[in-house]
């Protein structure tokens, strides 16, 4: 497995795409913890890696928002999205879908 800074990197300068980075870093992630006020953190069995967000324009928050979806569905274990107050897995019980729809539609 590669280094997930250095993958997330390489995307952050948009050199891989969101499928590229599942592909590198998805094996072996146990959970996905991402809140908007900037912190994306992976967890695998021994590592925890925390990786940079600043949020910007709709557009960048829509492409990490894609990131996060795809890397949600590749953990093993259950993972915490918190995107703003109401907005976040711990708030709706349905679907990752339905709270990222909820919070791209304001």
């Amino acid at each position: 497995m590669e280094d997930p800074r250095e993958v997330y990197q390489a995307w952050v300068r948009e050199e891989l795409s969101d499928n590229d980075v599942v592909e590198k870093i998805g094996y072996g992630l146990k959970k996905v913890n991402f809140n908007a006020r900037g912190r994306l953190t992976l967890e695998y069995e021994c590592e925890r890696v925390s990786l940079p967000y600043k949020g910007g324009s709709r557009k960048e928050r829509k492409r990490v928002l894609g990131l996060v979806a795809k890397l949600y569905d590749c953990a093993s274990e259950r993972s915490k999205i918190h995107l703003g107050k109401f907005y976040s897995t711990r708030h709706k019980t349905s679907s990752l879908i339905s709270v990222l729809g909820c919070y791209l539609a304001d």
